[in-house]
């Protein structure tokens, strides 16, 4: 029998897309499942709806918690998961029902710790679930190649689009009260590992919020990117010291867009915070000239940012407004 795969959905005042997210869910494919939602004290509609699904499958389980947040809430949610690998959804978003046979599909190749691909999108249709889209390949990595390509942003390392065995998580929690609170777990969770698949297969869409948290605009909290920026180079350093490049792609590429939210907002008050981030910019970029950088956008930028802040924030900021 296959095994049984928890998935873990924290859901925040998302009333509009809990239907979308969990209706994705239940359509996957690969049966053997339970949907742990938890609801992170929500005060729109967002609780009735989850239940409203509870009370017609008995795959999905509701808790309600008080607000504390993603990791809070993904943190709750393995506290009482059962099955033998766990997947994360953020509840904004929506999956293929092909999403947990690919994964799983990873895990029956040999691997411990198996990954798909994301799409970005800004609307909903529901081919989006239905469609079998193309599995480019599959491969087995190690540890160190496939941190390697996270670092690049290949895929990138959020929680959701990869399954774990469970039991890595027992000493192991997502840090509560701080933003991009997957950097550095993912590369922990992956140094647990002796082999990662990686099926190279868009199965699960990001669904990009202008509300969201990280994309709202400059405040003191977005600071907390130089602390697990900091955690993640320990990490990194201590276990594959030849990383270096690609860690510093990622770092650049992440205080980067901290560094142009706080350049569109108030300067004169944020002046500190912007200096900061361009200090570890410049860090970073000499880590990164002369040598070969996979990530074409964060080679260019490394690049760029020799001209100065200001110039590299109008040229970032066109190209930004010309991408969308």
């Amino acid at each position: 029998m296959d095994e049984k795969i928890s998935i873990i959905i924290p859901f925040y005042n998302v009333e509009d897309y809990v239907d979308r997210c969990i209706e994705s869910t239940l359509k996957q494919t690969y049966k053997n499942i339970e949907i742990i939602c938890i609801d992170d004290g929500s005060t729109d509609s967002t609780a009735e709806r989850i239940k409203k699904f509870a009370g017609r499958d008995e795959r999905v389980r509701y808790r309600r918690t008080e607000n504390g947040g993603l990791s809070s809430a993904r943190n709750s949610g393995l506290e009482i998961v059962s099955g033998n690998y766990v997947v994360f959804i953020d509840g904004d978003d929506f999956v293929s029902k092909f999403y947990i046979e690919d994964l799983y599909s990873g895990i029956q190749m040999g691997a411990n710790i198996s990954l798909v691909n994301r799409l970005i999108v800004s609307n909903y249709c529901s081919d989006y679930i239905n469609t079998r889209n193309i599995i480019r390949s599959q491969s087995l990595l190690s540890p160190g190649d496939a941190i390697k390509k996270i670092l690049y942003q290949n895929p990138d390392n959020e929680a959701w689009g990869k399954m774990y065995p469970v039991g890595y998580f027992d000493n192991l929690k997502y840090p509560v009260g701080l933003l991009y609170e997957d950097i550095p777990i993912t590369h922990e969770l992956f140094s647990k590992a002796s082999s990662i698949a990686m099926i190279d297969v868009e199965d699960y869409y990001y669904f990009q919020r202008k509300d969201s948290i990280v994309n709202k605009e400059f405040n003191s909290k977005k600071l907390d990117i130089i602390e697990r920026g900091q955690l993640l180079e320990g990490v990194i350093m201590s276990t594959y010291p030849d990383l270096l490049v690609p860690l510093s792609s990622k770092l650049l590429s992440a205080y980067s867009n901290v560094f142009m939210q706080a350049m569109e907002s108030d300067r004169n008050k944020n002046k500190e915070s912007i200096d900061l981030l361009w200090n570890l910019i410049r860090t970073n970029r000499r880590r990164l000239i002369f040598k070969k950088v996979e990530n074409k956008k964060t080679f260019l930028a490394a690049y760029i940012s020799i001209l100065g802040k200001n110039m590299y924030f109008k040229i970032f900021k066109l190209y930004r407004e010309n991408s969308k």
